[in-house]
Formats: structure tokens, sequence, C-alpha cells
């Protein structure tokens, strides 16, 4: 759609109705909204924008939920690649940010690597928002839940092991 100054610029209503398709699991209808508005959006008001953001973070759910987990975690690194260039590393949306790509990591299998990035948001939260806040406690659960439930797979690996001999 050409907007009055002719360029072509995303309607205020194809958010929405990519959102229903989702929802409808017509995801090649959603991707495809979601991708042509993205391409408006970066084009016309840059890849810092807000809205442009959004936009990304539609997409990287989108793959995240059909299980395209290499899409979404490119989608997810470029988008908290900007959010720490416009707001800062510590900013609480960079930082759930890197919660999101931690969250990727481990359904893709990179556990180590998932618990670092984990770890490293629940420190920077801890230092930015403070230990009694929602966000800081749920970060610290879930580093906590990750590192036991590797401690128990490491035992059981080490346990099995053992039965063999």
């Amino acid at each position: 759609m050409h907007g009055s100054i002719g360029v072509d610029i995303p309607l205020p209503g194809e958010s929405c109705l990519a959102g229903m398709f989702e929802v409808q699991r017509r995801v090649y209808e959603a991707e495809k909204l979601y991708t042509t508005m993205l391409n408006a959006k970066r084009a016309n008001l840059g890849d810092e924008n807000w809205n442009t953001l959004g936009t990304w973070a539609n997409i990287t759910s989108l793959y995240t939920d059909q299980g395209r987990l290499k899409e979404a975690n490119e989608a997810r690194v470029r988008k908290l690649e900007i959010r720490q260039k416009v707001l800062g590393r510590d900013h609480l949306e960079a930082l759930l940010d890197l919660h999101d790509l931690a969250i990727i990591r481990m359904r893709r299998g990179y556990i180590t690597n998932a618990i670092d990035l984990m770890s490293q948001c629940f420190s920077r939260m801890d230092q930015t928002v403070g230990p009694e806040d929602k966000w800081t406690i749920f970060i610290k659960n879930i580093v906590s839940r990750w590192e036991m439930e590797t401690k128990d797979r490491d035992r059981k690996a080490n346990s099995d092991e053992l039965r063999i001999w």
C-alpha cells in the first residue's frame, strides 16, 4: 500500500491481521504479512525504530512457535544487537531480549551457552533493577532450575555409565 508520501508503509491494521493469522495457525499468511511489514518498516522507519523492533519480535515468536529455532535465533540475535545499541546493554528491554535468546538456545540444545546467557541476564538484571524485582526473581529461578536439571542429567549419565561396567 502506498501512503500519501509515495512510499510503502504498513497499515495499522496489518499487525492485527498478521496476529490473527498466527492465532489461527495460518502461519504462511502471518509470516508473509510480518515479512512485508518488516521490510517496509526497515526501509521507512529504520532498524532502530521501536515499531520495527516490535515486528522483529513478532517474526521471532512465529519462528519459535513453529520450531524454526535456527531462524528464531538469528532474528533474536539481530533484535538484541539493535536493542543494545539503541537502549544500552542493561536496559530492561535489552535484558528481556537476552532472556528470550537464552530460551531459544536452550530449546536448540545449547545448554551451557543458554545457562551462561541467562546467568548474564540475571546478573545484569540484579544490578539494573535490583534483587527484589519480579524479573530478577523470575530469571534467577530459571537459572537455578536449568543448573539443577543439568546437574541431575549429568548425575544420571554418570550413574548409567557405572551400571554399564
